[in-house]
C-alpha cells in the first residue's frame, strides 16, 4: 500500500488552515483516496472538528485515549527506559496503556494509530485523529 503525506503547518492564528486541510481531505476523500486528517493542536480543542461538522456535516467522536498526546503518553509507557518497545511486554506496562490497541513493528510494539482514529459518520473514506480531548492544559 502506498501512504502519502500532506501536511499543513503555520504559526499564525486566523489563516484559514483548518478550511485548508478539511476541504483537501475532501477532495481527496471524493477522488476515491482514504484520508485520516490528524490534529496536531495537543494545548488546546482547535478549529479542525468544528470546520469538519461545517463542511461535511459530521461531527467526529471525540473519545479519552483516542488521540495524539495520548498516543504519545502510550509510547512513552511501551519504552518504558528503552530506546523502543520490544516485543513482549509485561503484563502491568500493558495494563498502564490509555489504550489498548498495539501493534506489532519490526519486533516490537507501537500504539496502533489507525485503532484510535474516529471514522466519520457520513463519510467512510474520511477518519480523523485530534491533538487532544481538549484537557490537556500544558504539554
Amino acid at each position: 500500500m502506498k501512504y502519502r503525506f500532506i501536511a499543513f503547518h503555520t504559526m499564525t492564528r486566523g489563516s484559514e488552515k483548518p478550511s485548508y486541510v478539511v476541504d483537501s481531505a475532501r477532495l481527496l476523500a471524493e477522488t476515491g483516496a482514504r484520508v485520516m486528517v490528524l490534529d496536531g493542536l495537543m494545548y488546546e480543542q482547535g478549529t479542525v472538528p468544528h470546520r469538519i461538522f461545517q463542511t461535511l456535516g459530521a461531527a467526529p467522536v471525540l473519545e479519552d485515549g483516542k488521540n495524539l498526546y495520548d498516543l504519545i503518553c502510550d509510547y512513552e509507557t511501551l519504552c518504558a527506559g528503552r530506546d523502543f518497545p520490544g516485543a513482549e511486554c509485561n503484563r502491568s506496562v500493558l495494563e498502564q496503556l490509555g489504550f489498548p490497541v498495539t501493534r506489532r513493528y519490526r519486533g516490537g510494539l507501537l500504539p496502533d494509530v489507525c485503532g484510535r482514529v474516529s471514522p466519520l459518520p457520513n463519510r467512510e473514506k474520511i477518519a480523523f485523529l485530534p491533538g487532544s480531548n481538549g484537557n490537556v492544559v500544558e504539554v
